[in-house]
């Protein structure tokens, strides 16, 4: 069909081109092919996505790398202001965070909430996300639109160990939410509770 002259960018209501589909099932090779083809790899779907946001957040390196080789835009917002590094980032895929921040994706981007790749990353608990997102300069303490911040995140969740990492690099466990509120109200877990107390006492 390309070689017949089809519109590579031809798009149904939804907003989603053929390239944005091939991102969301991971035809890593259809991406390759739309892409010689003249398709634009920053067209966007009715949420916002692109091909390089749908790619990195369903976990598709192939689909990524020859999005970012092509010239994607890194630092695209969808609807809900996410990247393509915050959605990886919160859906663990520590490979795509690495590329994406390689080809130089705005590491403290943050959503419509206040939202970073850190926090979302220390909510979900992505051990190694953190700390790449910390050895690249991620702000700690940066707080979403309600004042929490990573440590937060984590607490909230019981991910000590992200508790404990969070607060080797700096992270305040006596800052306050919007409630006037630390992490250690957030958290049920006695080790998490430990840890918050013992560096609050430094």
């Amino acid at each position: 069909m390309l070689d017949h002259d089809a519109d590579p960018d031809l798009s149904p209501d939804n907003g989603a081109t053929p390239i944005i589909v091939a991102c969301q099932f991971g035809h890593s090779d259809l991406v390759s092919l739309l892409l010689s083809g003249g398709a634009d790899p920053d067209l966007k779907d009715n949420n916002g996505s692109t091909a390089l946001i749908m790619a990195s957040q369903n976990g598709y390196g192939d689909a990524v790398t020859a999005l970012l080789n092509n010239g994607a835009d890194l630092n695209i917002h969808d609807n809900n202001g996410a990247s393509a590094l915050i959605l990886s980032a919160q859906e663990g895929h520590n490979d795509i965070v690495r590329m994406l921040i390689a080809k130089g994706a705005i590491v403290d981007d943050r959503t419509a909430n206040g939202n970073t790749a850190l926090i979302l990353a220390s909510l979900r608990g992505h051990i190694d996300i953190v700390q790449q997102l910390i050895d690249h300069g991620a702000t700690v303490n940066m707080k979403t639109n309600t004042g929490a911040t990573a440590l937060f995140a984590a607490a909230s969740r019981g991910h000590c160990q992200v508790v404990n990492m969070l607060l080797e690099n700096g992270a305040d466990p006596s800052i306050t939410d919007s409630d006037g509120k630390t992490a250690f109200y957030y958290t049920k877990d006695f080790n998490v509770k430990a840890l918050l107390t013992t560096y609050s006492h430094r």
